[in-house]
């Protein structure tokens, strides 16, 4: 389900009404609300970012890599459209692929995470993640449907593919039209060895549905993280 403020741009009112405490006009002023919307687009948000937290990747047999990342916005908006880009290099330091992935938004104080292929088939050596959002994506937006993963377990084919499968539940009152299904996988010391992504429509309000995520060429791993977007 898109959100239907996802074009929206401005300013949460909690930052407006901090940023004017104290020296806002008197309530019968006409020139109040004029005042609080020029600062609000006073405000230099070219300094804020999100947070990579977490990264990792794995590299198949046929030079492809299969990665996953956490995101955290700790900033006071939030960040619409944000931009991951994973760039893979040789050992010499040279580009040899470069490949973006927009995501859909990141509230304030929220966490979030992405999975998926990356590459054009030549096996980097160094793989480098970074995230990007426009100063205009830098707003409010209606918060997203709460998901929740369920039951979730892994198949193996024992033809070189795994199954990753288990339930959406939807914790809202609206049916979502689509849910992304990030798994990120994990080695022993907790750290990301590899992650694939799916996407399973129509989650009822209120309700659940089934998910199957195929992975392939899957890295060795101890444990596995499933995590439910609210996607389209």
């Amino acid at each position: 389900m898109i959100r239907k403020s996802l074009a929206a741009i401005g300013l949460s009112a909690a930052v407006a009404t901090t940023l004017i405490a104290g020296c806002s006009a008197p309530a019968d002023d006409p020139n109040a609300s004029n005042q609080s919307e020029q600062q609000s687009q006073n405000i230099d948000k070219s300094q804020y970012k999100l947070d990579i937290t977490e990264s990792g990747y794995s590299i198949d047999g046929s030079g492809y890599v299969h990665y996953a990342v956490t995101l955290k916005n700790d900033m006071p908006d939030g960040a619409m459209f944000p931009v991951l880009k994973i760039t893979g290099k040789d050992a010499a330091g040279n580009v040899v692929f470069a490949d973006e992935q927009t995501l859909l938004d990141v509230q304030p104080g929220a966490t979030t995470a992405w999975a998926g292929q990356a590459g054009n088939g030549t096996a980097p050596d160094t793989v480098e993640f970074s995230v990007s959002v426009s100063e205009t994506n830098w707003t409010t937006s209606e918060k997203p449907a709460e998901l929740e993963v369920v039951n979730s377990s892994a198949n193996d084919s024992g033809y070189g593919t795994v199954d990753f499968v288990g339930e959406v539940k939807n914790n809202s009152n609206e049916t979502v039209d689509q849910a992304a299904l990030i798994v990120i996988l994990r080695n022993d010391a907790g750290e990301i060895v590899g992650g694939y992504n799916g996407f399973t429509n129509n989650v009822p309000a209120n309700g659940t549905t089934a998910f199957d995520v195929l992975g392939y060429e899957v890295p060795e791993y101890s444990k596995m993280d499933v995590i439910a977007l609210d996607w389209l």
